[in-house]
Order: C-alpha cells, then sequence, then structure tokens
C-alpha cells in the first residue's frame, strides 16, 4: 500500500501541489496519449491497478481500454466535406465552413470540425496589409509673379435632367485667375482645347483627380 501511495505521489502529487502554489510554473497538460502511457507504466513496471494508475493520472479507464483509431480512419466524412467545400471555396476560413456543414445537415459539433480542418493543414496565414513603397516628396513651385505657374484640372457636374459635363479648367496660382474654361459632355486631356490667350507659363502642374 506504502508503493501504491509512492509511486501516486511521484506521478502527480507534488506537481498537483505546486502548480496550486505557483500559478505560472504550471505544467503542460498531459494528451490522452500520454496519460494512457503513463498508466501503462506504472500498471506494468510499479505494479499498481490499472484503477488506481487512472486515478492519478486523471484518465477514464474506459478511455485506457478503448482501442485506437486513425483520425483518418474516424473522421472519414468530415475530411470528405471538407475537402468538397475547399475545393469550390478555398480562401473561405473554419468558421465559415462550420457554418457551411451545420447549415447542409450535419450534426457535427465545431470541434471536431476543427479538428479535421487543422490536421489537414487548412488553416491559412494572416493575410497582412501591403504597405506602397515610400514615395520622394517633390516640394511645391511658389510662384513669384503672373504665368510662373498654371494649373490644369477636369470637374464633373450634372444639370437639373441629370445629363452630366465636364469642365477643363485653366488656373494662374500666383493670383488664382481663372484662365480658361472649357465646358463639354466629355473630354479627355488629348481632346481639350482650352488656352489662354495670354503667353504660356514657366510651369504646368496637372490635377487627374478632377
Amino acid at each position: 500500500m506504502f508503493r501504491v501511495h509512492e509511486v501516486e505521489a511521484h506521478v502527480c502529487g507534488p506537481r498537483v501541489r505546486e502548480s496550486r502554489t505557483q500559478g505560472s510554473d504550471r505544467k503542460k497538460t498531459l494528451t490522452p496519449s500520454d496519460k494512457r502511457a503513463a498508466v501503462k507504466t506504472m500498471h506494468q513496471t510499479h505494479g499498481v491497478s490499472v484503477v488506481r494508475s487512472c486515478q492519478a493520472v486523471g484518465l477514464v479507464r474506459s478511455a485506457y481500454y478503448q482501442d485506437l483509431v486513425d483520425w483518418q480512419v474516424r473522421d472519414a466524412d468530415v475530411i470528405e466535406a471538407l475537402n468538397e467545400l475547399v475545393e469550390a471555396h478555398p480562401r473561405w476560413g473554419v468558421w465559415k465552413y462550420i457554418a457551411r456543414l451545420q447549415t447542409l445537415g450535419h450534426s457535427w459539433n465545431h470541434k471536431r470540425i476543427y479538428r479535421g480542418y487543422r490536421q489537414l493543414g487548412l488553416n491559412h496565414p494572416r493575410r497582412t496589409k501591403r504597405r506602397l513603397p515610400a514615395r520622394p516628396s517633390i516640394p511645391d513651385f511658389v510662384p513669384e509673379g503672373p504665368n510662373d505657374v498654371w494649373s490644369a484640372d477636369f470637374m464633373s457636374d450634372a444639370l437639373y435632367h441629370g445629363t452630366r459635363f465636364r469642365t477643363f479648367n485653366i488656373l494662374d496660382d500666383f493670383n488664382r485667375e481663372v484662365l480658361a474654361i472649357e465646358v463639354d459632355m466629355s473630354s479627355r486631356t488629348g481632346d481639350s482645347r482650352a488656352g489662354p490667350t495670354q503667353g504660356g507659363p514657366g510651369v504646368t502642374p496637372h490635377d487627374p483627380s478632377g
């Protein structure tokens, strides 16, 4: 009897007490396979009964005697359904697959579907935001007098009955004078014929956002 208590204390007693006193140093939980291996070692090597060994490691006795089944055989129907959805919707996440399978009438819970999802290696890495390359800043040209810098851009508006039109505008950046405006139902950069009467500027920036 002393031997049984000694083995139980060696297997789980000090660790349980230590985990209660030091929560940050808790050991990682054993998987069912690890627990079966521990029960087998205690029973065959130390002579502890299966009942006491299962109680020591926290394993249900029926789980110890249960035959192990390969996950691909056990979850064959889940794998087949997941593969069909992945082929039709390859960019879906696990929760969309779970919702669709449950909508189709399958009674599997989300844990079983997620287990098959992970075992098939279908979990996608999170998409990262694309960053634009660094663009060198160009200082604005400050005009010193009239006709130094002109700005040209397009504007769009609509009449009261819905007909849309565009205007091509030329402005002097020094005094904000409107040098010319061309109005048309549709106009492109190459089709613009408007132009001021005075001579041209040194710089003509074009704003394509209009």
